[in-house]
């Protein structure tokens, strides 16, 4: 197959329903944008565009980055997050903090700061007492700014006390789901000078390959894959290998789960098959729930 082989889905006129996750991130992300609201804490799956959706809301209000709102990305401690929001605080400039992929600031010592800040009450006080403090850093302080906070965790893995102090949205996506995210809103617009059909066929190829593969599946490792498709492409296949490895479980999970009506006859297949226990087709499946949907 190549890439002009591919056909063209025809178009839907019907939304799709994680489009409705999407607007309320963007409805919340306008009201901390405006000043409605103290915080947001966005949460899900890595490589669903949250952060694209959020900066991208906040520049269609005309906010600016380093002027109208700062991102802080990578690891943080509950010194260096309590040291930022007094930074910001003290310069006074009415821009939202934005934290992106600081999950090690949801651990067990840095929850309660983000408690603190993000508590949709009208006076909030952040404390962090410590011999480490800096020269001029108070303990305590009132903290009156924003802040989005967006982490790659589950909900269910975080501290439910700091998810009722604020407002918090979670995109979290089925694979069915995320193949028309990218379609819908992925595929249409240009990268590195592709055309619809050069960038449906990298994905066409993404897909056949997650069928055996457990590894998960993101808008990122499409772009990936597509970027390498670009820039290598005479060894595509075998960056798709290195990417993607197969998995002979998975792939006859999923085979027998396709072709039989309920998961006991898919069950009783496997067992038939490869002379195994219908015990390990259910721990297989346990294993791979999450691939599938």
């Amino acid at each position: 197959m190549t890439y002009e082989q591919t056909e063209t889905s025809p178009a839907d006129d019907v939304e799709p329903p994680y489009r409705a996750r999407y607007r309320i991130l963007e409805r919340l992300t306008a009201l901390v944008g405006g000043g409605k609201i103290n915080g947001l804490l966005v949460t899900g799956q890595p490589g669903l565009s949250k952060t694209t959706t959020v900066l991208k809301t906040l520049a269609s209000m005309g906010l600016v980055e380093g002027v109208g709102f700062a991102v802080y990305k990578g690891h943080t401690s509950p010194f260096g997050l309590y040291q930022t929001l007094w930074n910001e605080q003290k310069a006074a400039t009415g821009r939202i903090i934005i934290f992106d992929d600081c999950d090690t600031a949801l651990g067990r010592d840095g929850i309660n700061l983000v408690k603190a800040a993000l508590d949709d009450k009208p006076k909030r006080v952040v404390s962090f007492v410590s011999s480490k403090l800096p020269h001029g850093v108070p303990t305590q302080f009132e903290f009156d700014g924003r802040i989005i906070f967006i982490s790659n965790l589950p909900q269910s893995r975080l501290d439910q006390a700091a998810m009722d102090r604020c407002h918090c949205v979670e995109i979290s996506l089925s694979r069915t789901d995320l193949f028309h995210f990218i379609e819908q809103e992925v595929l249409p617009h240009d990268y590195l000078s592709t055309n619809v059909q050069q960038r449906r066929y990298v994905f066409r190829r993404m897909k056949a390959a997650l069928q055996r593969s457990p590894v998960q599946a993101s808008v990122r490792l499409y772009v990936k894959l597509l970027s390498l498709w670009v820039h290598d492409r005479d060894n595509f296949n075998a960056h798709l290998a290195a990417l993607l490895p197969k998995s002979d479980d998975l792939a006859m999970l999923r085979h027998l789960l396709d072709r039989h009506d309920t998961v006991g006859e898919a069950a009783a297949a496997y067992a038939a098959n490869t002379k195994k226990t219908t015990r390990t087709f259910y721990l297989l499946k346990a294993r791979y729930r999450d691939l599938l949907d």
